[in-house]
C-alpha cells in the first residue's frame, strides 16, 4: 500500500499577508543550516510509514517573478543534504 502526504514544504518561511498584493512574496528564514525541520519531518515519516520516502514536489518550477520557485530550490538543497548523512542507499529520500 502507499501513503500520500499534503502539505507545507517543511522549511522555515513565510508570506507576508496583505490586502494589497494578490501573490505576496515568499521570505525563506536561514535560521536552520542544519534543516532540523526538515530532517524531523521526514524521520517521523519514516518512523511511522518506513521506506522508501518518495517526494513529488508539485511547487513551480518557473515564474517570471521568483516565489515558489525559492522554495523548491531550498527544499531540494534540504533534501540533498539529508541524504548525505543518509549511509544506507535504500534509506535515502528519493526526490
Amino acid at each position: 500500500s502507499f501513503v500520500q502526504v499534503r502539505g507545507s514544504i517543511p522549511l522555515f518561511w513565510f508570506q507576508e499577508s496583505s490586502k494589497l498584493t494578490a501573490k505576496p512574496d515568499i521570505v525563506l528564514r536561514k535560521v536552520d543550516p542544519t534543516y532540523r525541520a526538515t530532517r524531523l519531518h521526514f524521520l517521523h515519516l519514516m518512523q511511522r510509514y518506513s521506506y522508501p520516502i518518495i517526494v513529488l514536489n508539485l511547487v513551480k518550477s518557473k515564474e517570471s517573478k521568483p516565489r515558489e520557485t525559492l522554495l523548491k530550490k531550498e527544499f531540494a538543497n534540504a533534501i540533498e543534504f539529508l541524504n548525505q548523512r543518509i549511509r544506507d542507499p535504500s534509506k535515502k529520500i528519493k526526490y
